[in-house]
């Protein structure tokens, strides 16, 4: 079918060149009326002529047959190359005669002559090769029309073939059962039979193989475990140790808070739908004022903060303090209320802890206090620090100022200039402010506020946290002021599995930490 479509085409491509050959041939001769005759013109037509158009008209021929083969790409063009040799071969020899047989004929009346011969010729070879792929065409189509019935043929004689091995095949097996069956009756009724080995009932059941099976559950179980394991651990992105968080984030680990049982059941408590299906009682006694104990693994943690804050600080601890995280749920406001409530011991100076998220607040939960609509919301709007909003709590040097609530957007009370004033005016009044604020990712509170605090702690969640949400917020948080103090790793489960060689129940201090995850 390839070779049809070829012959098609370079048969149509002959029949348009000899169309335009045969109109030049036509322009050529209405050029030559009346300056070369006929009898003059035939004159041209020598023996060496003739054979030389001749030649030209088999190499067309030619031609025509190494462009229908397949890789006849070479053989066309040396056969275009011999054409072009006749072509020249051919003008030389008509110019040779022309100057012989017209002497009197003008130079450019012999030359209009010799292209009207060597245009009769090139019309003779194209034509040549139209007839030779016209047959070409006309045989490619007959044997087209012909190969179905070809191949029904074959198919047929092809299936009957398959018909008669397939009898030969059941012809030759029915012979052999037959020639077997034979031969066991005339060994029966001859009474020549050998039992070589009798048939034993099986004792036990050849499937399944329970051993087998077991070990091979037991080797697929570790191997599916270890790769679990391995690609949980290829894909965490979490911060683990506090030396991934030093590497990653270049700042000092100033605290890990442990993760202890009653810490996972003040996150309960956190929620009062999961509290009451729990049957767990919400009263306010299980905030941290109540529940952190000074000898308790989380108290005498956060008695390390306190003194490791003060060394970096060369015995000086910042008067504002502002705790915040990357995102939430990380416990920035646990971390606030128990710094707060371990400066207050620790100081016995007044302390002031402030709840500056004002879009979720929940640091009066963490305290076991009520929510109040007065506070930082109103001193803000107002510009003026009314201390009637500034709540007492059972710690004698420990006062709260909620978040309180106001119609305007927490974004038009808390501007830069309100901000520093605040931050001002609070630290005028109590010698240490410590600031619980929103997540700097989330919104750009933190930052606001971190320019007016003198130390910024950061807090993330270990096995929680992301890299690289960490390292974006201190990166956010240092561009507003390179105050951060250090990190606190709160839920550092893996990171003090043992409070440091002692553990909880061992050491004695298994009923006395808390905590939450607000």
């Amino acid at each position: 079918m390839g070779n049809v479509a070829k012959a098609r085409t370079l048969l149509d491509q002959a029949r348009l060149e000899a169309e335009d050959l045969g109109q030049r041939i036509a322009s050529l001769r209405s050029s030559l009326a009346g300056r070369v005759r006929d009898e003059d013109l035939r004159a041209l037509g020598t023996p060496e002529v003739l054979s030389l158009a001749g030649q030209l008209a088999a190499l067309e021929r030619q031609l025509a047959a190494a462009m229908i083969n397949d890789g006849g790409l070479d053989g066309s063009n040396s056969m275009k190359l011999a054409i072009v040799r006749k072509h020249e071969e051919l003008a030389s020899e008509l110019s040779l005669g022309a100057a012989k047989a017209l002497p009197q004929v003008p130079q450019a009346a012999r030359d209009v002559a010799i292209d009207y011969r060597v245009a009769q010729a090139d019309l003779a070879g194209v034509i040549a090769r139209r007839d030779w792929l016209d047959r070409q065409v006309t045989g490619y189509e007959r044997s087209v029309v012909m190969t179905p019935e070809r191949e029904m043929e074959v198919n047929r004689l092809q299936q009957e073939v398959d018909n008669n091995r397939a009898l030969y095949t059941t012809f030759l097996q029915q012979s052999s059962a037959t020639q077997i069956a034979e031969a066991f009756q005339n060994a029966k009724l001859s009474g020549n039979f050998l039992i070589l080995e009798p048939a034993r009932r099986p004792l036990e059941p050849a499937r399944p193989n329970r051993p087998v099976l077991i070990l091979l559950a037991l080797i697929a179980g570790g191997v599916v475990g270890v790769g679990t394991v391995l690609v949980v651990e290829h894909h965490d992105e979490s911060m683990r140790n506090a030396e991934d968080v030093e590497n990653l984030l270049g700042l000092p680990v100033v605290g890990a808070i442990p993760r202890v049982a009653e810490l996972q059941a003040q996150r309960r408590r956190a929620n009062p739908l999961a509290a009451a299906a729990a049957g767990v009682p919400t009263s306010r006694e299980h905030g941290m004022l109540h529940r952190l104990k000074v000898e308790s693994p989380l108290g005498l943690e956060f008695r390390r903060v306190y003194l490791k804050l003060a060394k970096n600080r060369a015995q000086a601890l910042p008067h504002t303090l502002a705790v915040t995280s990357a995102t939430r749920g990380e416990g920035k406001t646990t971390a606030s209320a128990c710094l707060a409530i371990t400066m207050a011991r620790e100081l016995r100076q007044k302390v002031l802890l402030v709840d500056f998220d004002m879009r979720s607040p929940a640091l009066h939960r963490a305290l076991g206090l009520p929510s109040s609509s007065w506070g930082l919301a109103q001193v803000l709007a107002q510009r003026h620090f009314d201390e009637r909003f500034v709540r007492a709590t059972v710690l004698p040097y420990l006062e709260f100022l909620p978040a309180g609530k106001s119609d305007r957007p927490a974004a038009e009370l808390i501007e830069s200039e309100v901000v520093e004033w605040f931050v001002k005016e609070a630290a005028a009044r109590y010698p240490l402010v410590i600031i619980d604020c929103a997540p700097n990712l989330a919104v750009p509170d933190p930052l606001i506020l971190g320019r007016a605090v003198e130390g910024v702690l950061y807090v993330i969640k270990a096995g929680s946290t992301v890299r690289k949400a960490a390292e974006y917020g201190v990166k956010v948080q240092r561009e507003a002021r390179d105050n951060i103090l250090g990190v606190l790793i709160n839920d550092a489960g893996e990171i003090l599995p043992s409070y440091y060689g002692y553990g909880y129940r061992t050491y004695g201090y298994a009923d006395e930490s808390a905590g939450t995850d607000s």
